[in-house]
Order: structure tokens, then sequence, then C-alpha cells
């Protein structure tokens, strides 16, 4: 598998949501 990469400049709304939820299943998990 490729590694997983994202344009966060491109999608700014993208990379929010992202950290917001890695941070809650970080917490949470």
């Amino acid at each position: 598998m490729e590694p997983y990469v994202l344009d966060l400049d491109a999608y700014p709304e993208v990379s929010t949501w992202f950290c917001i939820g890695f941070q809650i299943t970080h917490f949470y998990g």
C-alpha cells in the first residue's frame, strides 16, 4: 500500500476535522 498522504494545504477543512478526529480517537481510544 502507498503511504497515507493528504495535501492538507489544499483541504484546510479536511485537515481541521482530521486533527480533531485524531485527538478524539486518541483520547477516547
